[in-house]
């Protein structure tokens, strides 16, 4: 009797388990793409990511995900004294993608930022952290230097164009 109350007891615990690890597998959320930040000026700069479904590639593709995010961002790389962007809703409308913009910044100032993310407000993950420089403004003196990256067009620059719907390299 002991032994069947045992094995019961063990069943149900991997059952729950199992359930549990089914439940965590669906609630999770990545950020496939990363962060980038632009429309960086003396004042002000544009964060932006998308919340995918899975860390990587899906047949060619990262699929969106809904979930909610925000940008935190300070001066402090260790985030001391920091400010956070409102909570934001990535949903398939706008193709999973947080966009905010933070205003009240100092000028030709490293700031550092990083995304706070997840299914919900209560289940969030924190990202890898980031980092940008505001502008010097018209009085600056410093170099300076950017880069241009788009990710325009991209399937069909890595993959082919589409004809009678199919890729040209299939």
């Amino acid at each position: 009797m002991i032994r069947q109350s045992l094995r019961l007891a063990i069943t149900l615990l991997a059952c729950e388990l199992a359930v549990s690890s089914s439940l965590a597998d669906e609630l999770k959320i990545h950020h496939a793409q990363g962060e980038m930040c632009g429309e960086v000026t003396p004042r002000s700069a544009i964060l932006q990511s998308r919340l995918t479904a899975n860390a990587g590639l899906v047949h060619g593709d990262v699929p969106g995900a809904v979930g909610v995010a925000c940008f935190e961002y300070s001066i402090d790389k260790d985030f001391g004294n920091s400010r956070r962007t409102s909570w934001m809703t990535a949903t398939p409308e706008n193709d999973s993608i947080v966009k905010a913009k933070v205003s009240d910044l100092q000028p030709g100032t490293d700031y550092f930022y990083r995304l706070i993310y997840g299914p919900d407000g209560d289940n969030t993950t924190v990202g890898d952290t980031c980092r940008f420089k505001t502008l010097q403004g018209p009085t600056g003196t410093d170099n300076t230097s950017f880069v241009v990256v788009t990710g325009m067009n991209y399937v069909a620059f890595h993959i082919g164009k589409l004809k009678n719907g199919k890729r040209l390299t299939e």
